[in-house]
């Protein structure tokens, strides 16, 4: 992962430190009512040198290209064939820098338009898919653009005068942010209390060591953060205060290592999909040596378990339509496979 050094700013406001309100605890292996081995019912090789995030708007299936051609691909869901693509690398119009974070959570409140996120530059450009369809030259409605303290942020959500989202990097007094988007002016949300074992990180490192990938569902106003090295999900209502904590085992697992990606530590979850009843998160649990994330277990918004999913290939991103009843994933290997599998919950 590439690492973005920014200095360190003042903040406009803090708010108060979230408690959550209930803990439970699972096992992996035995506390899922129901379980669900799927075979791939299609793969596609894609020409790409790099996909690294997919979503569904409609019909058609989105994929970004962030660290090789900087190029958005868009793909018929049901035959995955290219339909169309646009963007380059570079510091034109119509051309990005490492265009990361695009996701099925930042849909427009325009129908028909999405947004895509430039994580080095703290850009969002609203684009229009009409516009990409009919191949024309310049698909950008317009673009916003994050407060210089907040580049390099994550996971982001736009709301009709607001963006919320996960600070990646610079200090590390707070979590999430949320930025008004005509003045740009934030306040902090999530104080963070160091422990021991995060303090004793390298600053570049604490963020991976102890980051998120958050996700929103709009319908029941409720944000899900699933991390990456520790084995907990926690669950927020809109405004981010903590409702519920789910450990996997009896208690926080502390990394072995404070480098984030050293051998020993356990991977845990990926960036989860909200769907319309359910959440479901990629999970691995094993040493980040292995990138065999072959699991999607899936919960209620409660926070109980539903369900166990299985496939038959590993995966570095995927998302759900829920109406087809189909999970897309990209298996990231050097391939660049896009597996479509089908599931009945």
């Amino acid at each position: 992962m590439k690492k973005i050094i920014i200095p360190l700013l003042s903040l406009f406001l803090f708010s108060c430190n979230n408690e959550d309100k209930g803990i439970s605890n699972i096992d992996p292996e035995t506390s899922f009512p129901k379980e669900i081995n799927l075979k791939h019912a299609k793969v596609d090789e894609i020409k790409q040198l790099n996909p690294f995030r997919l979503c569904l708007f409609d019909s058609i299936l989105v994929v970004n290209d962030a660290f090789e051609n900087n190029r958005i691909h868009f793909y018929n869901k049901n035959t995955l064939q290219e339909i169309a693509s646009f963007a380059k690398q570079g510091e034109g119009p119509v051309e990005f820098d490492m265009p990361e974070s695009l996701t099925q959570y930042n849909k427009a409140e325009k129908k028909g338009s999405f947004y895509i996120y430039e994580l080095s530059k703290g850009i969002l450009s609203e684009i229009d898919m009409a516009k990409v369809l009919k191949k024309e030259s310049n698909p950008i409605v317009q673009k916003t653009y994050l407060n210089p303290d907040l580049i390099g942020s994550d996971n982001l959500f736009i709301f009709n005068d607001s963006i919320t989202g996960e600070k990646m990097f610079g200090d590390y007094d707070f979590r999430y942010f949320s930025m008004n988007k005509k003045t740009s002016k934030y306040r902090a949300i999530e104080l963070l209390e160091e422990t021991d074992f995060i303090k004793s990180a390298l600053p570049d490192d604490k963020r991976n060591l102890d980051r998120s990938f958050l996700g929103y569902n709009k319908e029941r106003k409720k944000f899900v953060a699933a991390y990456l090295h520790f084995n907990k999900i926690k669950i927020y209502d809109d405004k981010l205060k903590g409702q519920k904590t789910i450990y996997y085992g009896d208690d926080e697992i502390t990394p072995k290592s404070t480098t984030p990606f050293n051998k020993e530590n356990i991977r845990y979850f990926l960036h989860p999909f909200m769907g319309k009843s359910y959440f479901y998160v990629p999970y691995n649990g094993k040493n980040n040596e292995s990138d065999s994330n072959r699991e999607i277990h899936v919960f209620n918004y409660e926070g109980e378990p539903v369900a166990r999913i299985s496939l038959d290939m590993p995966m570095i991103n995927f998302t759900v339509d829920e109406e087809t009843k189909t999970i897309y994933t990209i298996t990231g290997d050097e391939k660049n496979v896009i597996v479509k599998y089908h599931f009945n919950l």
